[in-house]
């Protein structure tokens, strides 16, 4: 345990360097982010596409990642192996390969069919979705690595117990993952979530793998009942105690908006209700789905009025 700073001492010390994640003070290493929504609000495919862009270094919703990319961990603990399967073959089908801006748009493809490289793992819990490879730039300059993103459907591991918390740690050695993505968290806890020593406990247990490893760890969670069409909730509206909403430093709220008038495309709305590290407040994002490659792009905001009506 730390002892205590003497000011001056403190004053004195040189950190080391903040390693970014997701750029405009979203995730650094080491921080805990929330994606929280109603049923059906895709937030787990957008979480899905969020692991895709940290490994491959592309844009999530118009904001820049890790440039060289970073192994990630995407622990899925509800959908059937074999339909998460179909989703990613479907997001690595994408012509585009990326969400957000236009950086790195040309070597998107490029990413989408290595990332997609699979092979034969030692683990029988986890599944290696990519397998890193030599890969070019977009300039075409020098060759980079793509690191790997594992994708592990586990329903019955929970992070609130010794033994769960055992075995997540044996997989994070394995794989020496920098980012676990938690989708759902509610599956995680064997506890009740309305109870404060409950979630506590799994907080302790999770804010224990972040300082051994300095992870960074990106949360799914859904609304609770009855808050799903209140047009003024906000993150104590989350499922589970109001510790999910004091916790991490940021929370991300999705909401679905219709669809667009001449595409059909579906259209939602991110709002960054908690970015604790941020130096300038972050405003909503328009976000367009294509249903066809599960692609997501951030639209301009003065855009929202114009393209679906509350």
């Amino acid at each position: 345990m730390p002892e205590p700073v003497i000011l001056g001492d403190f004053l004195g010390w040189q950190p080391p360097p903040l390693e970014t994640i997701i750029g405009q003070g979203i995730m650094y290493k080491g921080s805990k982010a929330i994606i929280y929504g109603r049923y059906k609000s895709l937030k787990s495919m957008l979480a899905l596409r969020l692991g895709i862009s940290i490994a491959s270094g592309t844009d999530w919703l118009g904001f820049e990642t890790t440039p060289h990319g970073i192994p990630v961990i995407y622990l899925q603990l509800e959908i059937p192996q074999a339909l998460l399967h179909r989703r990613v073959l479907k997001m690595l089908n994408s012509s585009t390969g990326n969400v957000g801006s236009q950086r790195k748009s040309d070597e998107s493809s490029t990413v989408a069919s290595r990332i997609a490289t699979t092979s034969k793992s030692d683990t029988t819990a986890i599944n290696t979705a990519t397998v890193p490879e030599s890969g070019s730039s977009s300039d075409g300059d020098t060759p980079r690595t793509i690191p790997p993103l594992w994708i592990w459907t586990e329903h019955y591991i929970k992070l609130d117990t010794p033994e769960g918390i055992k075995e997540l740690r044996r997989v994070l050695d394995k794989t020496q993952a920098e980012v676990l993505i938690l989708d759902p968290i509610y599956r995680t806890i064997s506890g009740n979530m309305l109870e404060l020593h409950h979630v506590q406990n799994f907080i302790d247990h999770i804010e224990g793998l972040i300082a051994d490893y300095e992870l960074a760890i990106m949360m799914v969670n859904h609304t609770k009942k009855g808050e799903y069409e209140n047009q003024y909730a906000n993150v104590d509206d989350m499922l589970g105690s109001v510790l999910f909403g004091a916790w991490p430093d940021t929370v991300i709220r999705i909401e679905r908006k219709g669809r667009h008038e001449e595409t059909n495309e579906q259209m939602l709305l991110a709002s960054f209700e908690v970015v604790r590290h941020a130096e300038e407040e972050i405003g909503s994002r328009l976000v367009r789905v294509k249903s066809d490659d599960i692609s997501f792009r951030a639209l301009p905001t003065n855009l929202m009025e114009e393209l679906f009506n509350d």
